[in-house]
């Protein structure tokens, strides 16, 4: 079963205050882990997290557990620094979050 939901969501970057907007679909796959004992498949929801790059307009995404996005969330409305609070993701998708710039423009500008 598949199954995917759009939404437009707000990403509030604290240390700059700059809403980023980001278009969240969030997609559920059905997988089989053939080392469980068990044999019934188990389910696991994927977000798919995208946005444009502010700077050169480019299509950027990742994907993410959903229940880590939604913790991650969480801990960062509390003021939990993004490092601690998505942990899971890499500097350049964190980076993403945080200024909507992509990698490429991000090391031009540094």
């Amino acid at each position: 079963m598949q199954y995917s939901h759009h939404c437009m969501g707000v990403f509030l970057s604290p240390p700059l205050r700059q809403p980023v907007f980001l278009n969240i679909t969030t997609t559920t796959h059905t997988i089989d882990i053939p080392e469980v004992p068990y044999e019934a498949p188990f389910t696991v929801d994927i977000t798919r997290v995208s946005l444009n790059c502010v700077t050169c307009k480019k299509p950027q995404a990742f994907d993410i557990s959903t229940f880590l996005w939604e913790r991650g969330n969480q801990k960062r409305s509390e003021g939990g620094l993004m490092q601690q609070c998505f942990p899971t993701l890499d500097q350049q998708e964190r980076e993403l979050l945080i200024s909507g710039i992509c990698n490429v423009c991000f090391d031009d500008i540094t």
